[in-house]
């Protein structure tokens, strides 16, 4: 089963921004704020596979990726900052000390709303501007899970979002 690149999603991000003169079309626009946010989608699905499940067939590990929704993925980087409601609480104590882990969250909640916005609600127009700062905030994240994903914390986060996965209640 081939993998999705998060860098292409990426590359194909870049290239809905305008290179020319003249108003961007608002179709290249929304694309790119939807790859922007798959690309760390399927970043943080990958860092959860590769936390939770090490030593796994390779494409048990891929089936496992496409378990986590994207709702319950939102519900728990919502609920992370204030570190109620959020169980195991041993987990959610150690996520949340980490700004890192919170910004992943945040990234995450923020890239998921402007997606919906761009998907779904038809009177809000883009901007090259808005897009530039969505692929940002897209970067900084994927780099926050790279540049952490041994720490403690990083791994109570993705420890967090596997058992939250939807396969615990298939």
């Amino acid at each position: 089963m081939p993998d999705i690149s998060v860098q292409h999603l990426l590359n194909r991000a870049e290239k809905s921004q305008p290179s020319r003169a003249g108003a961007p079309r608002q179709a290249d626009l929304r694309r790119g704020f939807s790859d922007a946010y798959y690309a760390l989608f399927h970043r943080l699905t990958q860092a959860v596979a590769q936390q939770a499940l090490r030593k796994v067939d390779p494409a048990a590990a891929q089936r496992f990726r496409r378990t986590p929704s994207h709702s319950t993925i939102k519900a728990t980087c919502q609920k992370l900052p204030a570190g109620k409601g959020l169980h195991p609480q041993p987990l959610s104590n150690q996520a949340m000390k980490s700004q890192a882990v919170r910004s992943v969250a945040q990234a995450f909640v923020d890239l998921q709303e402007q997606r919906h916005s761009a998907d779904y609600d038809h009177a809000d127009a883009f901007d090259a501007k808005r897009l530039a700062e969505a692929l940002e905030t897209s970067k900084r994240a994927i780099k926050a899970i790279d540049s952490n994903k041994s720490d403690a914390a990083m791994c109570a986060f993705l420890s967090l979002l596997a058992l939250k996965s939807d396969w615990a209640s298939s």
